[in-house]
């Protein structure tokens, strides 16, 4: 979903060793998209970081204790920590050298009802250990009570993303799998969803899970081994 630009800018005079230094920071055309926070990029030279404020009552924010902050070069956010039923104000600033930090930019919103949140469940990946010949297989079950099918179907392995295909069941209620083999060492998976509505459900909500453990392969055994005399 997208939101009117507004922005949101204003001018500091600061007075240093004699010299008038004017500040000019602003934010523009921020949205608020599958649960993550976008905003265009200032152009200032000395830009040191933006700063993510986070409130439950719109226009209730305190300058100076953001929710989170975001390195310069950097202009969006994920939020993974959005709850059913709440809804969720936002506003962006951006912070240069000399610690001046712009008036709030435009204000987001995100409200997620229960009743619309797909669910993930039973992640798994088999087997949990063998060699790099061996197949292994990720399944997870996925549940939609709008009863969407999932825009996003995906395993991370080792935070790369993998479409996974309906395996049994049904597009919005059933288990989606992909089966790989992997190279030796240790390995992490986690999972992502989304429906058309754009509905975001992760597995496990935070983190990742652990395994496949991955061994080295044996050789092949050599074949048609026979004497020959000379």
């Amino acid at each position: 979903m997208k939101f009117d630009n507004n922005i949101g800018q204003f001018f500091r005079i600061l007075v240093f060793a004699g010299i008038i230094i004017f500040i000019n920071c602003s934010i523009v055309n921020s949205e608020l998209l599958f649960n993550k926070l976008t905003w265009n990029a200032n152009s200032e030279p000395d830009l040191t970081e933006y700063r993510v404020y986070r409130s439950s009552t719109s226009g209730n924010y305190t300058k100076g204790n953001p929710f989170t902050t975001v390195p310069k070069g950097i202009t969006s956010y994920q939020d993974n920590n959005i709850e059913a039923d709440q809804t969720y104000f936002y506003v962006v600033t951006a912070v240069n050298s000399f610690s001046l930090e712009s008036n709030f930019s435009n204000q987001v919103s995100i409200s997620k009802s229960q009743e619309e949140q797909p669910v993930l469940s039973n992640g798994i990946v088999s087997p949990t250990s063998g060699s790099s010949s061996t197949t292994y297989v990720y399944t997870v079950h996925f549940l939609d009570p709008g009863g969407q099918a999932p825009a996003i179907a995906k395993v991370f392995i080792d935070d790369q993303g993998f479409t996974m295909s309906l395996y049994s069941g049904s597009s919005n209620d059933g288990v989606y799998s992909l089966s790989r083999s992997l190279g030796k060492g240790e390995h992490t998976f986690y999972f992502y969803f989304n429906d058309s509505s754009m509905n975001v459900v992760r597995f496990p909500l935070a983190g990742y899970l652990s395994g496949p453990t991955v061994s080295s392969s044996k050789p092949e055994k050599p074949s048609n081994v026979r004497y020959k005399n000379k």
